[in-house]
């Protein structure tokens, strides 16, 4: 099953009727005169009695329990109440709770962690003190025995070492000590798990040549655990631009990839940055150096197959990878022509053409004939 996800939209009503982005429900351990609510706008708020709080435990089955349990909250007012997520709970009433618990307690205005055993809560690691601004973000991070929060990706509780709570149990929703209402109370915008361990860095591999005015080969980004950042290339000002400008990750390690293409010649610096903490990997120094529009044709190949060609500069570096997204074009001799093809303004370096991985010719991008494979003509 997928890992929970849970945006809270849908209409007005109580959290347990409705079901999760990932295909999740709720459940309600509290009494029943106490209750989460969604607002209808994307937000859900509790409904409870100063004293008291609502647990509702997700349907969601992690598969191990080193996971996190990221929320992300929507202050509308101050009601004194203390909110959070629980991770790793397997208590089937309130007075059986068992899990860990992350939360934002509005009465002292800081983060604290819990570990919650047959009902008793007992404070872990020193509470974060920090006022609370919509779109701020909770993560409670369980790896083994070491338990932390995370505020707006940067951990600020721990790692506490506890040994309390080893089964995966479950994510929950835990709000306390308010009378909230769709307007009022500290809402939750979204909750969603992070399964298995969670990013500390990243790589960077990329080109370090590449025509100037045209898009790179792919530069591409790897977390090495699961993370939910944006990534930002950049090129020290040198005016060049990305596609896409930034890459997110939610939840999740997979590779990524951008392009860069340089606004002049020369040697550029490219960067990257993270919006959570993250280390960044080291530039990388990319050569933009100086293309030219060609026109080439060969006759050889076979009709109807689709034909290739990649670029190379004379120093052997790849100048770009330019593979056609079909048949280039056929005459009725067969001729295959690219026109306008990016190449070295020097003309020194040579176009191979190939049919399914197999050559069919080769010319030096500076003349006409040679190479094997047939007749060629360049068109200028």
């Amino acid at each position: 099953m997928a890992a929970l996800v849970d945006n809270f939209t849908g209409s007005a009503a109580e959290l347990s009727t409705h079901t999760s982005d990932s295909s999740h429900t709720w459940s309600n351990l509290s009494p029943a005169t106490f209750a989460i609510n969604l607002t209808g706008s994307g937000t859900v708020y509790s409904v409870s009695t100063a004293g008291n709080f609502n647990v509702y435990v997700s349907s969601y089955t992690p598969p191990s329990a080193d996971y996190t349990v990221k929320l992300t909250l929507d202050p509308k007012s101050d009601l004194n109440n203390a909110s959070g997520v629980m991770g790793r709970e397997s208590g089937a009433s309130i007075s059986a709770l068992n899990g860990y618990l992350g939360r934002y307690d509005q009465t002292d205005n800081e983060f604290q962690l819990f570990k919650c055993v047959a009902g008793s809560f007992t404070a872990l690691g020193t509470d974060y003190a920090a006022s609370l601004s919509a779109g701020d973000t909770l993560e409670l991070v369980m790896q083994g025995d070491q338990i932390s929060v995370k505020v707006n990706g940067t951990t600020r509780i721990g790692p506490v070492t506890d040994t309390s709570i080893t089964s995966a149990g479950t994510a929950a929703l835990w709000m306390s000590n308010a009378v909230g209402t769709t307007t009022t109370g500290l809402h939750f915008d979204k909750v969603e798990t992070i399964e298995g361990a969670p990013a500390t860095a990243y790589t960077m591999t990329g080109p370090t040549a590449g025509p100037n005015g045209a898009a790179s080969s792919n530069f591409t980004l790897t977390p090495n655990g699961l993370t939910s950042v944006t990534i930002t290339p950049a090129d020290g000002g040198a005016g060049g631009t990305f596609t896409p400008t930034s890459l997110t990750w939610t939840g999740d390690a997979v590779a990524k990839t951008f392009t860069y293409t340089a606004a002049s010649t020369g040697n550029k610096t490219i960067s990257v940055t993270d919006s959570g903490s993250l280390t960044d990997p080291a530039n990388i120094t990319y050569n933009s150096k100086a293309t030219a529009s060609r026109t080439y044709s060969i006759t050889d190949g076979s009709p109807s197959t689709t034909t290739y060609y990649t670029i190379t500069n004379n120093d052997s570096t790849l100048f770009g990878a330019r593979t056609s997204t079909g048949v280039i074009e056929i005459g009725s001799s067969g001729i295959y022509k690219i026109i306008g093809a990016v190449v070295p303004a020097d003309l020194a370096g040579e176009i191979v053409w190939d049919q399914g991985g197999t050559l069919i010719g080769s010319e030096d991008l500076a003349g006409s004939g040679g190479g094997g494979g047939g007749a060629r003509t360049i068109e200028i």
